[in-house]
């Protein structure tokens, strides 16, 4: 907190103990009392003051408890409760279910934490991608927050992707809200629907009747693309693999169509490569570089 927070508190604190003093003694100067808590909180510089009396100072410590559990139940909601790891996928997907009964599937190389929870809410934040199975529940709001934004749902089934600075959401069932980080601008997704929040963190428009195959491919250790640039297949390599792809500049715009296997990486690329016309050599340790024929 900022040394302003810290001297408020300190005089909250002060308060409080001045009326348990009281409590103990009741022959307590109270205008002495005032004057050291002008002198604290800088009333001492104005140029008229009034001591207060002892019962006004007694309702003025009761008002200031008030206040100091407010102020410290402010800043343990929103400063004390640091994001706990609930799950992280290595080489190879992982699924978790949650205490409210939700399921997550984790693509490798992801993480979930678990940023706040109550009766009335849970917060999540995901670095990398997941599918999420969110348990119905209209009392409680299920969030997560994501590269450049957040989701917000009741209950549903949705892919949420936050590799880099880009966000993408595709929406299999039920509703999702999707926000800026900035919070100025928000859509509301449909079964089927599609969209991206790009790093600059400005929100796509919404990709109608989307094919959920090219979403959730991964869940059984496949990628499937329809006329995708070859750039977008090699970023997913990189994604499932942990590795790095370089292209050429001249081969990045080819358009592909098909599927790969994402159950062994070597495979992967000599499938890519074929189908490119070339082949993928290792440059460096998880570098890989595209030669054509």
């Amino acid at each position: 907190m900022s040394s302003i927070e810290d001297e408020l508190i300190q005089s909250l604190l002060y308060y409080r103990q001045a009326l348990d003093q009281q409590n103990r003694n009741s022959k307590i100067d109270g205008q002495a009392i005032w004057r050291d808590i002008a002198r604290r909180t800088g009333a001492s510089n104005r140029s008229e003051r009034r001591i207060l009396s002892l019962n006004k100072l007694t309702k003025w410590a009761i008002a200031a408890s008030i206040i100091l559990a407010a102020l410290l139940s402010f800043y343990y909601i929103n400063f004390s409760q640091k994001p706990q790891l609930v799950a992280q996928a290595d080489t190879a997907i992982k699924s978790v279910q949650l205490e409210d009964g939700s399921k997550v599937t984790l693509r490798p190389h992801s993480k979930l934490f678990e940023t706040f929870s109550d009766s009335r809410s849970e917060r999540y934040k995901l670095e990398g991608e997941a599918y999420f199975e969110v348990v119905h529940n209209p009392e409680r709001l299920f969030s997560v927050q994501a590269a450049n934004g957040s989701v917000s749902v009741l209950g549903t089934r949705f892919m949420l992707s936050s590799w880099g600075e880009k966000m993408r959401v595709y929406l299999e069932e039920g509703s999702v809200k999707i926000e800026t980080q900035k919070r100025d601008s928000t859509v509301i997704l449909s079964p089927g629907q599609s969209t991206i929040i790009n790093k600059k963190g400005m929100i796509s428009p919404i990709q109608n009747s989307a094919d959920a195959k090219e979403f959730i491919d991964w869940l059984q250790q496949q990628l499937i693309f329809k006329s995708k640039p070859a750039e977008f297949i090699a970023e997913e390599l990189e994604q499932q693999f942990n590795i790095s792809i370089i292209l050429p500049k001249q081969t990045k715009k080819i358009t592909l169509s098909g599927s790969l296997s994402l159950k062994n990486l070597q495979i992967s690329l000599d499938d890519l490569g074929l189908v490119m016309g070339g082949k993928f050599i290792k440059k460096s340790d998880r570098v890989y570089v595209f030669k054509s024929n």
